[in-house]
């Protein structure tokens, strides 16, 4: 998920995710949610690193989260957030995560 964010801030190429989607895809008994959930607390991280302190719950992968918490704003990550509130929901239509996942990504990428 950490790959998905940097791709999604600008910080990296589409295809880049595409590499890590292909394996994320592939795995049926993972469920979107689990995959939603970690994309909460990296979010959390960089809103951390971007207005709070540097104490985040990944601190394995800081440099990688400053990195991407230097490129985004704060409409940025609302409207992550948002997007991901979005998937929550279309869960229970069981919708195929591998889609869902890109389409977080297209929407995010800056233009």
């Amino acid at each position: 998920m950490l790959k998905l964010l940097t791709v999604a801030s600008g910080k990296g190429q589409f295809a880049d995710w595409a590499k890590v989607a292909d394996t994320v895809g592939a795995g049926r008994s993972d469920k979107l949610d689990s995959y939603l959930d970690v994309l909460y607390i990296l979010l959390s991280d960089i809103v951390t690193l971007q207005y709070g302190t540097s104490s985040i719950r990944n601190p394995d992968i800081g440099s990688d989260l400053t990195s991407i918490a230097s490129k985004v704003d704060f409409n940025w990550l609302r409207a992550a957030v948002a997007k991901i509130d979005e998937l929550v929901e279309f869960q229970r239509r069981n919708i195929q995560k591998s889609i869902a996942l890109d389409g977080l990504v297209a929407h995010l990428r800056p233009a």
